[in-house]
């Protein structure tokens, strides 16, 4: 959980304001030269630096009552001359304002300039006012250019970070949108072929009822296996549209009647390795039956992974697909080794963001991250959907 407003502040700014506190004392500030003791007078100084605490919430006002303080430390003391924390403020407003406002802020800071540049004036030897009255306005204006310049370089950066996490992020809700519909169509489809199936059904137990009751009523058994299996579907499919909300569970009801995982795993792993990916497979544990939307979810799963083996992993490292039951369902894990001994490099994510939508709508948990120098995907699913679900880590696409 990141920290709230008040404790990252402390943890970042005030050691850091401090810092530029110290560096104000070591410039501007001469020990010595009014009545009140010098820590006093010194100790001023660091008010002029709390208004900068709130300079990303309102970084014009905290700027505005910075170089007020300054400026009455200044005219109030003999001894002391606060400028850093005026070109702290001065920095802020570069980094977040339009350039009119950036340049009023620049004007505004005349005044304390003035102040400087009267003292060094004053201070130096007959016949070197000149110069060192230059010297000094060339200063605070070269101090000023830089703050500006590395002020707008750090706004520019920081609005193309924001823009780049919202363009991100809309990517992300289109990979998950996309895979949705992508669920939908699938779902639809096994709806439909189940209610085909039931109706037919229906059919041939309406013509055997008076002849071999018996296998009529296991005939319409089957139908309403089906029948449940297809509320379930209907749910899901809703729920992923949108249209019975995020809250919309499943019938708790389910059919045995699945179909073969294990030959569609084979098949996927197959398919890789005819396309030349090396591929380690082992199959664990005697196999269940599933619900078909678990089975194309545990499908998309190995497809996605050894994908993404296939565009980072190291070819001359085999992928490791390990498939295996459990008595709540089936579980896969798929690692593969990084290309050339690099350090493993991530992608968008895009892909994962999907297949975790996929793994959601089963009540399955998704873990992707690397370990080590392999990359790690790894899922657990269940016979028949459920409502628990929980989706870990960030990859590659």
């Amino acid at each position: 959980m990141r920290p709230t407003w008040p404790a990252r502040t402390v943890v970042r700014d005030v050691p850091m304001l401090l810092g530029l506190w110290v560096i104000d004392l070591l410039v501007f500030f001469t020990a010595g030269m009014d009545t009140a003791p010098g820590w006093l007078v010194g100790a001023l100084g660091l008010v002029t630096f709390v208004p900068l605490l709130w300079r990303r919430q309102a970084p014009v006002a905290a700027f505005a009552v910075t170089l007020v303080l300054s400026v009455t430390i200044s005219v109030a003391t003999a001894g002391y001359r606060p400028m850093v924390a005026t070109w702290a403020g001065l920095y802020a407003v570069a980094a977040s304002s339009r350039w009119a406002v950036t340049l009023g802020a620049v004007a505004s800071t005349a005044l304390p300039t003035a102040i400087i540049v009267a003292e060094e004036a004053d201070a130096g030897a007959p016949g070197t006012t000149g110069v060192r009255t230059f010297v000094a306005i060339t200063g605070v204006l070269a101090v000023d250019a830089v703050l500006v310049a590395a002020g707008r370089l750090q706004g520019r950066r920081g609005r193309e970070l924001r823009d780049l996490r919202a363009q991100q992020a809309e990517k992300q809700r289109e990979a998950v949108r996309l895979e949705r519909a992508r669920i939908a169509r699938e779902l639809h489809d096994i709806v439909a072929r189940s209610i085909t199936l039931m109706s037919l059904q229906a059919v041939a137990a309406a013509r055997v009822l008076r002849d071999d009751p018996a296998r009529a009523e296991q005939t319409l058994d089957r139908v309403g296996d089906l029948g449940a299996s297809a509320v379930d579907e209907l749910h899901r499919m809703l729920g992923l549209l949108d249209v019975a909300g995020a809250d919309a569970a499943p019938d708790p009801r389910g059919t045995d009647a699945g179909t073969d995982v294990g030959a569609e795993v084979r098949a996927v792993v197959q398919s890789y390795r005819d396309a030349g990916l090396r591929v380690d497979l082992s199959i664990d544990g005697a196999e269940r039956p599933v619900d078909e939307s678990v089975r194309h979810a545990a499908a998309r799963v190995l497809q996605e992974s050894l994908t993404n083996a296939t565009k980072h992993g190291d070819p001359d490292d085999p992928v490791v697909v390990r498939w295996g039951w459990s008595q709540d369902g089936l579980l896969l894990d798929v690692s593969n080794a990084a290309a050339d001994g690099r350090a493993p490099q991530t992608g968008t994510g895009y892909g994962l963001v999907g297949l975790a939508e996929r793994v959601r709508a089963v009540g399955g948990t998704l873990e992707a991250a690397f370990q080590g120098e392999r990359f790690v995907v790894r899922a657990a699913l269940p016979v028949r959907p459920g409502l628990d679900h929980r989706v870990v880590g960030a990859g590659t696409s």
